[in-house]
């Protein structure tokens, strides 16, 4: 359980345990029946858990499924461009963030970053899962099938564009790969990167363009729509320790 999760359990008076795994089929059998709530949670419940017949679990993923199933779908749906996003609570099966819906909820991405949508999102999560509760515990809550997807989950791992921003894609493009990457004081994505004149570099912050000037004037990231702060150059040790998986630069 991360730290978010902890202060938001003692938020409700609840004292938060740590069950591994492996733990999970001697906690759950039992013959009453069991509702069990999954949000902010990475394990994938083992197939033997999810088949049990006294056993529901419902899970909350910050999107808008089918769409962007995985990990860190506030990031993928603001790089992607993605008018709405939203919330699903969903019956889970042996699949990632395939099981049948029971709500779902929307609002306007706008110029949220990461960060700000992910607090919207919990909010409405909290909203949603309180109007839809009594039903679910009566056992009458419809349950709607997802509609087919075979775009694969984004992993852990994942970043968008591998972390790098592409200066040479369309402002809209690069404001959008600078906001996903924005969890204000959280290093949720790690650290991305651009190249300039051959050169990796990073930096501290960005603003829309006009706000702020950053770099010599023939930089090509003033006319890209935004206007990265403290922009620095990575020393070769340091580029060295880039993961262009994760987006973490060693240094950072």
């Amino acid at each position: 359980m991360d730290g978010f999760s902890r202060k938001a359990a003692a938020g409700c008076g609840i004292a938060p345990e740590r069950v591994s795994r492996d733990d999970l089929p001697y906690l759950f059998n039992e013959t009453q029946r069991i509702l069990v709530l999954s949000a902010s949670n990475t394990i994938i419940f083992p197939k033997k858990i999810v088949e049990m017949e006294n056993l529901r679990i419902l899970n909350y993923h910050n999107s808008l499924l089918p769409a962007h199933r995985g990990m860190h779908a506030e990031a993928w749906a603001i790089f992607a461009g993605d008018p709405l996003a939203g919330i699903s609570w969903h019956v889970v099966d042996s699949g990632i963030d395939t099981g049948p819906l029971v709500v779902q909820k929307s609002l306007p991405v706008g110029e949220l970053t990461s960060l700000e949508l992910l607090r919207r999102q919990c909010a409405l999560a909290v909203a949603a899962l309180s109007e839809y509760l009594p039903a679910i515990l009566r056992g009458d809550a419809p349950l709607i099938p997802q509609a087919p997807c075979t775009t694969p989950p984004h992993k852990r791992a994942e970043r968008p564009n591998a972390g790098v921003l592409d200066l040479a894609w369309p402002a809209k493009k690069i404001w959008n790969f600078l906001r996903a990457f924005d969890y204000g004081g959280l290093r949720t994505l790690g650290s991305p990167r651009c190249r300039i004149k051959g050169i990796w570099h990073a930096w501290e912050g960005y603003a829309p363009l006009g706000e702020t000037a950053a770099g010599p004037d023939d930089w090509p990231i003033r006319s890209a729509g935004a206007v990265l702060k403290n922009i620095f150059p990575l020393r070769a040790a340091d580029a060295g320790g880039y993961d262009a998986k994760s987006g973490f630069c060693q240094s950072l």
